[in-house]
C-alpha cells in the first residue's frame, strides 16, 4: 500500500469532538491489556509503574470498547478519575458515552438514587462539630475554636481512611497520627468526639435527608446501598489510592455482568491523604476475581532512576532509548547553589524542610512546604505546649497574646509527658512506639527550628510564622515536601533531604518496613532528569549507576 502525507496521523473523539493527532502505538504490555478488553476478559487488575502511561491506556480501552461495539445501546460505561482536576482534564479526551467523575461523586449518584428529597449541604458537618463542641462546655473562645479545628480534622481524616463506627483507641490513634491528624495529647477525646460527629450526621442524613460530601463515602458502605442501573463497563484510575470505602463504592455500582478494569502502582500505595488502602490492588482483585497484567515501562524515569528503584517496588523498566540522567550526591552547600523555583525537595520527616526552608529563603530563593495537614498539627501542638502547666494543656488559656514564657521547657515537658503516655499506651498495647515517639520528636524539632528562625514572643506570632511556611505560589518557589506527600508530583529536578532516613531507622515491624519501601520508590520515581541526594552520610547509588550526565 502507497503511503501518504498523513500515515502518521489518526481521528480520535475527544470529548464530544472530533480530532486528529499523531496515531499512538501501543507497547508490547497495552496491546496484551488491549487484547484482553477485546477478548472479553471480566476483570484486570493493571500494576502500572510510574510514569506507564496509565491513563494513556485507560484512554485507548475507552476507544476500544466504542470500536468494537462492546457498549451495548442503553448501557452504561463509567471511568473514575482521582480528583476533579483530572476529571476536568478526562472529560476533553474521553468520548461522551463514558460517564466520567470522581469516587466520591459516584457515593453522590448512589446516594441520591437510594434516599429521595435529598438536600446537599456542604457545611453539614461543620455545623455538627460546632453544635458538638458547644455541647462539650469548652469554657473559653479560645479553647472552643481549638477543639473545632483539630475535630474538624480528626473527621475528615477518619472518613477518608474508612475507619468505621467502631474502630477501637489505639488503632485509631496510630491511623491519625500516621496522617499527621492533629490528636496528640487529646487522643481520647477526639476518638469519642468524631464518632459522635458520624453517627450524628449518618442520622440526619437518614432523618432529614441532608447529604454532605463525607456521607458520599461513608452512607453507601454504612448502610448497603447500590447504583440502581450497574456500569457494563468501569475503568478506574489511580487504583493504588482507594480507601475500603471507596472499594466498595465500586462494588455497589457493579454486577455480575460488569467488567472492570483498575489501573494503579501498589509500590506507590504511601496511604497518605486519601485514606489508601494499602492492599487496595489485591482487594481489588479479590473483590472482582480480576487478571492481573503489568504496565511496566516508564516513559518518566531516566534509567539510571529506574535501576536505583527497581529494588523497591514492583517490576519498572526503563523505556527503549530513555536517557541515563542525572544520580548523584550533593553537599548541602551544593544543594543551596543548585536549588531554584521549580525544584522538588523531599525528606522522610518534617523537621529539615523547615530547616532548609528558611536556608532557601534566606539566600533568596522563593519556598514553601507543602501540607496544610501538617500545618494544622504543628498548629495544634505548638498551642497545647505554650499552655501546658506540667500535667496537662490549659486549653482554655490559649490565646494569642499568651507570651512564649520559657517556650523552650515549655516544649520539652510538654513532649516528655506525651511521649510517656504513648509508650505506657503501646506497652499496654503490645506495640511498638517507635515510630509514633518518631513522629513527636520530628514536631518538636520543626516547632523549635521555627522559633529558632522567626523569634516569636507570642503564640500568635508562632502560629503565623508555621503557617507563613506553607504560604507561596508553588509554581515559582522550590517545593518542599515529604516524601508522603509527594504522590502525583514530578519535577526535572529532584533533592532528597537526610537520604538515611530512607527507610525510617524506626521501622521495624513487617507492615512498617513494607510502607518504607513504598516511600523509597516513591522518592527515586519523582525526577524526570536529575536526582540528586543531600548530605547522605551512606550514599543509596549503587556502585556503576552514579553520573552527572544527561546521557
Amino acid at each position: 500500500m502507497n503511503q501518504t502525507l498523513f500515515d502518521h496521523l489518526e481521528t480520535v473523539r475527544r470529548g464530544a469532538k472530533t480530532t486528529v493527532r499523531q496515531k499512538r502505538t501501543p507497547s508490547t504490555y497495552q496491546r496484551t491489556i488491549l487484547e484482553d478488553v477485546a477478548q472479553g476478559v471480566r476483570a484486570v487488575t493493571v500494576e502500572a509503574g510510574p510514569g506507564s502511561g496509565k491513563t494513556a491506556l485507560l484512554e485507548m480501552i475507552a476507544a476500544l470498547i466504542l470500536e468494537l461495539g462492546l457498549l451495548p445501546a442503553g448501557e452504561k460505561a463509567a471511568f473514575l478519575a482521582f480528583n476533579k482536576d483530572i476529571v476536568g482534564t478526562l472529560k476533553k479526551v474521553i468520548p461522551p458515552e463514558f460517564d466520567v467523575r470522581t469516587v466520591s461523586s459516584l457515593g453522590h449518584l448512589i446516594c441520591t438514587q437510594n434516599l429521595s428529597g435529598l438536600k446537599f449541604e456542604p457545611r453539614k458537618y461543620d455545623d455538627l462539630i460546632r453544635e458538638i463542641v458547644c455541647e462539650a462546655r469548652v469554657a473559653s473562645p479560645a479553647a472552643r475554636r481549638e477543639l473545632t479545628e483539630r475535630l474538624g480534622a480528626c473527621v475528615e481524616l477518619h472518613v477518608g481512611h474508612a475507619l468505621g463506627l467502631e474502630p477501637q483507641l489505639q488503632d485509631w490513634a496510630e491511623a491519625m497520627d500516621a496522617v499527621d491528624a492533629p490528636i496528640l495529647g487529646a487522643e481520647t477525646a477526639l476518638h469519642t468526639l468524631t464518632l459522635k460527629v458520624l453517627r450524628r450526621g449518618l442520622k440526619l442524613l437518614q432523618d432529614g435527608q441532608v447529604l454532605s460530601f463525607l456521607d458520599q463515602v461513608l452512607a453507601p458502605g454504612v448502610f448497603g446501598w447500590r447504583l440502581s442501573t450497574p456500569y457494563r463497563f468501569l475503568l478506574v484510575d489511580e487504583l493504588q489510592d482507594l480507601s475500603r470505602a471507596q472499594l466498595a463504592l465500586l462494588q455497589a455500582a457493579t454486577d455480575e455482568h460488569t467488567r472492570v478494569v483498575g489501573v494503579g502502582d501498589q509500590s506507590q500505595s504511601i496511604y497518605g491523604f486519601n485514606g489508601a488502602d494499602q492492599d487496595s490492588m489485591r482487594h481489588f482483585t479479590e473483590l472482582f476475581g480480576a487478571m492481573r497484567r503489568p504496565l511496566s515501562i516508564t516513559y518518566r524515569c531516566p534509567w539510571r532512576h529506574v535501576a536505583l528503584a527497581q529494588p523497591f517496588g514492583q517490576a519498572l523498566e526503563a523505556a527503549p532509548g530513555a536517557p541515563g540522567g542525572t544520580l548523584d550526591d550533593l553537599s548541602g552547600e551544593e544543594f543551596l547553589a543548585l536549588a531554584r523555583p521549580g525544584d522538588l525537595v523531599l525528606c522522610r520527616t518534617n523537621a529539615p524542610l523547615v530547616d532548609w526552608c528558611y536556608r532557601l529563603v534566606v539566600t533568596g530563593i522563593p519556598a514553601i512546604v507543602r501540607g496544610r495537614d501538617l500545618a494544622r498539627s504543628l498548629v495544634a501542638f505548638a498551642r497545647d505546649a505554650a499552655s501546658f502547666d506540667g500535667t496537662k494543656p490549659q486549653r482554655d488559656q490559649v490565646q494569642d497574646r499568651l507570651p512564649l514564657t520559657d517556650i523552650t521547657g515549655r516544649l520539652n515537658g510538654y513532649a516528655t509527658f506525651l511521649a510517656e503516655q504513648l509508650t505506657r499506651e503501646a506497652e499496654r498495647e503490645g506495640r511498638d512506639p517507635g515510630l509514633r515517639l518518631a513522629g513527636l520528636a520530628d514536631r518538636l524539632s520543626a516547632i523549635t527550628r521555627v522559633l529558632d528562625a522567626g523569634g516569636a514572643q507570642t503564640l500568635g506570632q508562632l502560629v503565623a510564622d508555621i503557617r507563613l511556611l506553607f504560604q507561596g505560589d508553588p509554581e515559582r518557589s522550590v517545593v518542599l515536601s515529604t516524601v508522603h506527600r509527594a504522590k502525583g508530583q514530578e519535577a526535572e529536578r529532584v533533592f532528597i533531604l537526610e537520604p538515611d532516613l530512607l527507610p525510617h531507622p524506626k521501622a521495624r515491624t513487617p507492615q512498617a518496613l513494607q510502607a518504607e519501601r513504598c516511600l523509597q520508590f516513591v522518592a527515586f520515581t519523582r525526577s524526570r532528569r536529575d536526582l540528586f541526594f543531600v548530605d547522605a552520610e551512606h550514599s543509596p547509588i549503587p556502585a556503576g549507576v552514579r553520573a552527572r550526565e544527561g546521557g
